[in-house]
């Protein structure tokens, strides 16, 4: 992970190096992971006169591990005198392949007052902001702008009605939020805007994740579903408390989307627990449950985390993941290598349990995943129980792996009307 936050490092401090004092864009241009990626503030390097560096500064805002922010600021000055120039400049790096991409690139001067530089790279502040907009729009679709300091909320209402099919000309983030969700978003993905949560948006900004990417289908002009891609932009205050300005920006993927939910039937992880997902985790059931000989030496069995909609109610969508991941990882601290354990819904996971001993040996490994399963999650001094509930059916060989699905379906139902116990069909 430090590795590859050095490399970053380097390669933003190469690309400033060669932009101010080389005048040349390529290393910029040769980073960036596609046509798509935006640079804001920045142009063709075309000004009068030379600048030699004389400091600078690298902080690294971390994000996952392929992944992270590099903030920088540097000192320059004429070779031929005058004041110096401070530019700050935020790039967000990822790595692809064992190569730092950038995805975006932010760059402004913060102090100036040398009247006659970079008469090519801003001016005035105005001319600076309408730059940014000019970029922003011309990568984008649709592009939503709200302040928290004065509450306004700007957008083009004529690109807004082409994309979306829908205008109420909303003049708040709130109006514009339930509309969107309860008119526009496809009911299976409203869940996809939890990220506009209060306590997801704070947790975001303490952890430097200034900017977050949802994919979901919503209403068009000929009032049919297509995929979109929202980039949310968060800026926090001076304090770093709270939001000062949002972002929202819209990108059609409808056709890549569509090819790629091909493509993914053919995946056989789930993105976020990276353990099977349902379709291949079926397909692996299938193979056990063909070859059973030996009753009672085999069980399938669902895992449902009671109330998971109220903890992410609760505490937003972020601790909802981690409890899910938590979950995964302590029943792979029970189950073996040749148990099939795969996600099989939004709060259920599937597991076979292949060729124990006996049935004797399979409750007790299924009373231990309960046990392993339940545990206290505390934030911000609130206490919460979580734990499963779980379904169960031993195979036989007699029933194929839908029938043994809908018998632990059944017994899940029985079982989830208590909470944390387990019930056998």
């Amino acid at each position: 992970m430090k590795n590859f936050y050095q490399k970053s490092v380097n390669k933003v401090k190469e690309a400033l190096r060669s932009y101010w004092i080389d005048k040349q864009i390529d290393v910029i241009m040769n980073a960036c992971e596609n046509k798509q990626v935006y640079l804001i503030g920045v142009t063709n390097p075309n000004w009068d006169g030379n600048y030699v560096l004389v400091g600078e500064n690298y902080d690294v805002i971390d994000i996952d591990e392929k992944s992270c922010i590099i903030s920088s600021r540097i000192a320059l000055k004429k070779t031929d005198g005058g004041r110096e120039i401070i530019v700050d400049a935020s790039v967000h790096c990822m790595e692809k392949d064992g190569e730092v991409r950038f995805f975006y690139m932010h760059m402004t001067p913060v102090e100036t007052t040398d009247e006659d530089v970079m008469n090519a790279f801003v001016t005035k502040n105005q001319q600076r902001e309408e730059k940014y907009r000019e970029v922003i729009y011309d990568v984008f679709d649709v592009v939503l702008e709200y302040s928290c300091l004065n509450n306004t909320f700007k957008y083009n209402h004529g690109d807004y009605r082409k994309f979306f099919g829908m205008d109420k000309y909303y003049i708040s983030i709130d109006q514009w939020f339930w509309s969107f969700i309860s008119e526009c978003v496809h009911p299976e993905d409203v869940e996809c805007l939890d990220i506009f949560r209060d306590l997801d948006m704070v947790k975001r900004i303490k952890k430097g994740q200034r900017m977050v990417e949802s994919e979901f289908r919503v209403k068009s002009t000929d009032n049919q579903y297509i995929w979109v891609k929202m980039t949310l932009i968060i800026i926090p205050n001076e304090s770093s408390a709270n939001v000062k300005e949002m972002y929202m920006l819209f990108k059609d993927i409808n056709e890549e989307k569509i090819e790629q939910l091909k493509n993914k039937m053919l995946s056989r992880t789930d993105d976020l627990t990276l353990v099977w997902n349902r379709t291949y985790s079926e397909q692996l059931i299938n193979q056990y449950v063909d070859k059973i000989k030996t009753p009672e030496r085999n069980a399938l069995m669902i895992i449902d985390i009671d109330d998971l909609k109220n903890i992410n109610d609760t505490y937003g969508r972020m601790t909802g993941d981690y409890i899910l991941s938590k979950i995964v990882e302590s029943v792979l601290g029970v189950i073996e290598p040749k148990d099939v354990f795969g996600r099989f819904n939004a709060d259920c996971f599937i597991l076979f349990l292949s060729e124990r001993e006996d049935k004797n040996e399979i409750n007790a490994i299924t009373r231990k995943i309960l046990e392993a399963v339940s545990f206290e999650y505390v934030e911000k001094h609130i206490s919460t129980h979580v734990h499963c509930s779980i379904g169960a059916a031993y195979a036989d060989g007699n029933a194929n792996t839908s029938e043994l699905i809908k018998k632990c379906e059944d017994s899940l139902k029985e079982a989830s009307d208590i909470g944390n116990t387990i019930r056998f069909a």
